[in-house]
């Protein structure tokens, strides 16, 4: 009697084993339809040797801050500060440096590695904070074409430009 029960349970076992596995297989092709396409650039070894990928985005939205600089109006230069922040979060985010802000980025790229401009990269991402949050301030040419000269130095320390 018990090797009867026995039997009928083993087979149960085996059939829900089955199942269970039929769809596993099943929600799994189902997941890779909406999974995330990551394309890496390079390996990891040339990202911990610092070698950035050169996008034509970036290449182009630096092109495109520089045109605004050649306008010289104090809006024009304002906006160039801001896309020029824009663009190193940007090359940040695609190297993978974690954080939700810019300033948390600079954070993790500081710990990994010794940049030498990265002071200057922390004053130059204030004053551009104070334009966006700080009522009535105003940006001097002098000081906008430092800050973008900033960035400039930054992104191609980094081999971003």
């Amino acid at each position: 009697m018990w090797t009867t029960v026995y039997e009928v349970v083993r087979v149960v076992v085996i059939v829900l084993d089955v199942i269970l596995i039929c769809v596993f297989v099943f929600s799994l092709k189902q997941a890779f339809r909406y999974r995330q396409s990551f394309i890496f650039p390079y390996t990891f070894k040339e990202r911990v040797k610092g070698k950035f990928h050169k996008s034509q985005i970036e290449i182009r939205g630096w092109k495109r801050i520089q045109k605004r600089m050649e306008e010289g109006s104090p809006q024009s230069l304002t906006i160039a500060v801001i896309e020029a922040d824009k663009l190193v979060d940007e090359v940040l985010k695609d190297e993978g440096y974690s954080g939700e802000f810019l300033a948390q980025r600079i954070e993790a790229l500081s710990r990994v590695k010794t940049i030498k401009t990265i002071d200057k990269l922390w004053q130059a991402h204030r004053i551009r904070n104070n334009l966006v949050h700080t009522p009535g301030f105003e940006l001097s040419k002098f000081q906008g074409e430092e800050v973008i000269k900033v960035y400039e130095v930054f992104l191609r320390e980094l081999g971003a430009l």
